[in-house]
């Protein structure tokens, strides 16, 4: 084994995702074990919900505390935690992140994350992918987002006020993330990062109260080359709408279906450049026939050439413009990718279709 070539001993190491067989390569020589612990460490998950999470190779709790004499945290390139937070994940976590010194990518998706424990991120790492549940927008969190000059995508469900009587409200710096690609929050928060050219893909959290019209509008104008669009708030339909015209560069768009978003007359859209349409939610058990709803968006939306209609993330049953029938697709749920990114080709060949058939 020690003889190997080091590119095949890397080719079988990422070849291999089963934790027990990691620990067998592990095991093998010293040169082969270099390679595994680069690969384990490359990306530490963890996720209280899971019980499996518990018999991981490595524990966070484990983790904490050998993190000071730990050389393997610097082979980290992603950290996600998911699940319930305890108290002692929290400190566990805050105790980890000043030694990912080449974190490119952190997802929290639990529990709220004080912008103080952002700050713990060394000041060296180039973060690209920012998720986080819910957080303060506070001053802390502001100078945090504008010292991440590599940040791609920042996603924020939910924010949470400092002082409900004098909110924080400061806007994010224009020349602050000049590489930022995606932005998920909700539209009150998104207000204040201001005109960004670079922004192609949008998705709008629930709000606590209304927004005025006028708002929405605004919003609109800062975002002009949007080409995916998430709308994951009870808005009415026609309100929806009236996003999706504004936005003039839209082709994909993604309606959560609640209670409140009844679409019914699809010929609204017919402006728009928009080439998939997802609806997804509870709601599909309700409403018309999975086939009557895509064939009354292709006749309305003459742009569009794909629909997607699911109950649930991963699977979705898809309908091209140019077929009777509808096909059952599986669509793996991207945790750094944008959610549109994973249907972008078979889009693009649908589109093809499309062009031959009307040439034809």
């Amino acid at each position: 084994m020690p003889s190997l070539p080091n590119d095949l001993l890397a080719c079988i190491v990422e070849a291999v995702y089963d934790a027990k067989t990691q620990w067998v390569l592990l095991t093998l020589c010293r040169e082969m074990s270099r390679f595994v612990l680069t690969a384990i460490y490359h990306e530490l998950s963890f996720d209280s919900r899971d019980v499996a999470s518990c018999k991981s190779m490595i524990s966070l709790e484990k983790l904490a505390l050998s993190a000071e004499t730990n050389p393997n945290l610097r082979f980290t390139s992603s950290f996600n935690y998911g699940g319930f937070t305890a108290s002692n994940d929290d400190k566990n976590m805050r105790v980890l992140l000043p030694f990912l010194v080449n974190l490119q990518r952190m997802a929290i998706k639990s529990s709220h994350v004080d912008p103080e424990t952002l700050g713990l991120i060394p000041p060296t790492v180039k973060l690209t992918h920012l998720i986080l549940e819910s957080t303060n927008y506070s001053s802390a969190f502001v100078k945090f987002v504008e010292s991440q000059t590599h940040l791609h995508f920042l996603s924020v469900y939910h924010f949470e006020l400092e002082s409900e009587e004098h909110p924080y409200d400061a806007a994010i710096s224009p020349t602050a993330i000049p590489e930022i690609r995606s932005l998920r929050c909700p539209i009150s928060i998104a207000k204040l990062f201001g005109h960004r050219p670079s922004i192609i893909s949008v998705c709008f959290t629930p709000e606590w109260d209304e927004l005025p019209a006028q708002f929405h509008k605004e919003i609109m104008t800062m975002f002009p080359s949007v080409r995916a669009a998430h709308f994951a708030l009870p808005l009415d339909f026609p309100e929806i709408a009236l996003f999706s015209l504004r936005l003039s560069q839209l082709e994909y768009l993604r309606l959560d279906i609640g209670w409140r978003l009844a679409p019914s007359d699809w010929s609204v859209l017919a402006g728009t450049k928009l080439k998939y349409i997802r609806l997804l939610g509870h709601m599909m058990l309700i409403m018309d026939e999975p086939e009557e709803i895509s064939r009354s968006i292709f006749n309305a939306v003459g742009t569009v050439v794909v629909v997607d209609l699911s109950e649930e993330e991963a699977k979705v049953r898809r309908f091209y413009r140019h077929s009777g029938t509808s096909v059952l697709v599986r669509i793996p749920v991207p945790r750094w990718q944008l959610w549109w990114e994973t249907v972008e080709t078979d889009i693009d060949e649908a589109c093809l279709d499309h062009h031959h058939s009307v040439v034809t």
